[in-house]
C-alpha cells in the first residue's frame, strides 16, 4: 500500500486538503509550501527603523530629506516618512524608481501621506 516517493519528494495523506504550492525541482529539500504562511506575511504590517516628520515641507524638501534620511540607515532598513505635500505622493514614487529604493507601502489619511521606504544600498 505505501509507494515509494522518490528522494527528494514528500507525498501528502489523501486526506490533507491544506493548500499547498509544490516545486518541480528535484534538488529541493522540501517540495511542498504551505501557502497560509505567505498569505500570513503579506498581511503584516510594515515596521519602521526610522521616522522622518515632512509635515508642513513641499517639494523638494520631502524627498531632499528621505535622501538625507537613508544616507544615515543600512541596507535594508525601512524609514517611515509623513508628508502633507499634494505631490508628495508622485514624487515618492518617481523618486524610488530613479534610485532603486524600495517603497514598500503608500497610505493617505485626509491630507497626510505616510511612506514606507527600504534603502536599497
Amino acid at each position: 500500500m505505501n509507494e515509494a516517493v522518490p528522494t527528494g519528494e514528500r507525498a501528502l495523506p489523501a486526506a490533507d486538503s491544506r493548500p499547498v504550492l509544490t516545486s518541480g525541482r528535484k534538488d529541493c529539500v522540501s517540495t511542498t509550501v504551505d501557502v497560509r504562511i505567505f498569505k500570513e506575511i503579506a498581511h503584516m504590517p510594515v515596521v519602521a527603523d526610522k521616522t522622518l516628520d515632512c509635515l508642513g515641507l513641499f517639494c523638494p524638501m520631502p524627498i531632499v530629506k528621505t535622501r538625507e534620511a537613508l544616507k544615515h540607515m543600512d541596507p535594508g532598513q525601512v524609514l517611515e516618512v509623513t508628508s502633507d505635500d499634494p505631490g508628495s505622493e508622485a514624487d515618492m514614487k518617481s523618486w524610488s524608481m530613479r534610485t532603486g529604493n524600495e517603497l514598500l507601502e503608500m497610505q493617505r489619511n485626509g491630507a497626510v501621506f505616510r511612506f514606507f521606504v527600504r534603502k536599497a544600498r
